[in-house]
């Protein structure tokens, strides 16, 4: 969620990146794109949902400080490394499920590709086509030009 690649940065118009700055801490920052301007009430907010998120895979809650920048914010988060109760049950949860996803938007972006394929080569087809009654019609032009005097 909270890489570069993740849901927030694919939704709001961010650039992220993300640090681990030793094992139960992250320097999370969020660099707001273009012509937006920071939005406090928003950071505090994401803050807030950094706090909770350890909680709902079975770790106790993490700690976050939030710096506010003239273009985003900076957050610290620090998290107990020791696992709770529920832990080891969601990890292995959330890698099925995690995994599941992979491969749907595997298969997806393949069957993508596999589109974009396919049009280009009947662009291609198209594009050789047309090259040839180019070549074709050029030929003609030619003649005629090389033969005008024989016809006058």
């Amino acid at each position: 969620m909270f890489g570069p690649l993740g849901e927030l940065a694919k939704t709001f118009p961010i650039d992220m990146s993300l640090v681990t700055t030793g094992e139960p801490a992250l320097r999370i920052s969020l660099n707001m794109n273009g012509r937006y301007k920071p939005c406090h009430t928003f950071q505090i907010v994401l803050a807030g949902q950094m706090t909770g998120l350890p909680e709902t895979l079975g770790y106790p809650k993490a700690s976050v400080t939030v710096e506010h920048t003239e273009t985003g914010a900076v957050y610290e988060v620090t998290y107990a490394n020791d696992g709770g109760l529920l832990a080891p049950l969601w990890k292995a949860f959330t890698w099925l499920f995690t995994a599941r996803e992979t491969a749907r938007e595997l298969t997806t972006n393949y069957d993508s590709l596999l589109t974009k394929y396919q049009e280009l080569q009947e662009e291609a087809e198209k594009l050789r086509i047309a090259e040839h009654k180019v070549i074709e019609s050029e030929e003609r032009y030619r003649l005629l030009a090389t033969n005008i005097n024989d016809l006058i």
